[in-house]
């Protein structure tokens, strides 16, 4: 399943409730799945961070009374470097320093609700065009991943094996499940038999009988799927 993750980060309770709400309204009307976490200290964002947490957009505000956003933003930036950032405060004088870690807007206090949807429906067109990712559980862990970097899915049982360019993971999940929860993403990907399902970035050759992978990697390509093929071909060429 395809996933916005976002982050609020402000010292005004009520306005973290207030952001919260507004970004689960823009996720349903966008058709989309979005998973928001509130934080009311920047440093406490910060130790989400550095455990291991992902976020596609992060809301920050710009004054707070332990780790402001500015260097709270600072920190994320020398782990992640692809989270897009919009700031939300009421002091325009610090936009300037803002821009050394590159945020996408700065939404000023009180909030306009036009201004604030503008910017989200912006953040997210530059997540799904620049780092969608494909996040499941396995095991009682959560886990992400870059669906730039998914080779293909295989089917084993009840398992879903997920190959990557450098490893592999698992799911508890079938096959057909997460074909339509990759058709929300940018990502373009082929069901080619029952058992597997590739990411078009890397298809090396599209045969008659097979398609061949990156590593030498062949596998096999039903006829029952091909027709399917054929027309998803057609529609990614219409991209």
């Amino acid at each position: 399943m395809i996933v916005i993750e976002i982050a609020v980060c402000d010292d005004e309770r009520y306005l973290l409730r207030v952001l919260e709400e507004c970004l689960y309204e823009l996720g349903k009307s966008a058709g989309i799945q979005v998973d928001v976490e509130c934080y009311e200290d920047g440093e406490d964002l910060v130790k989400a961070v550095n455990k291991g947490k992902r976020f596609d957009i992060i809301y920050l505000d710009v004054r707070m009374k332990y780790m402001d956003g500015l260097k709270a933003a600072y920190k994320i930036r020398e782990i992640d470097r692809t989270v897009q950032m919009v700031y939300v405060t009421s002091h325009d004088k610090c936009m300037k320093e803002t821009f050394r870690v590159a945020p996408i807007g700065f939404i000023t206090k009180p909030i306009e609700r036009k201004e604030f949807e503008e910017i989200f429906y912006y953040a997210l067109r530059l997540v799904e065009e620049q780092d969608a990712y494909y996040r499941f559980r396995y095991m009682k862990s959560e886990y992400k991943v870059a669906i730039r970097d998914i080779l293909y899915f295989e089917s084993k049982l009840r398992v879903a094996e997920i190959i990557l360019q450098d490893g592999c993971l698992k799911e508890y999940s079938p096959l057909n499940k997460i074909e339509k929860g990759l058709e929300q993403s940018r990502g373009r990907f082929l069901r080619i038999h029952k058992s597997y399902l590739v990411n078009y970035q890397h298809v090396i050759r599209l045969g008659y009988e097979e398609v061949e992978m990156p590593k030498g990697i062949i596998l096999p390509l039903s006829r029952t799927y091909k027709k399917a093929v054929d027309e998803k071909l057609r529609q990614f060429k219409k991209r």
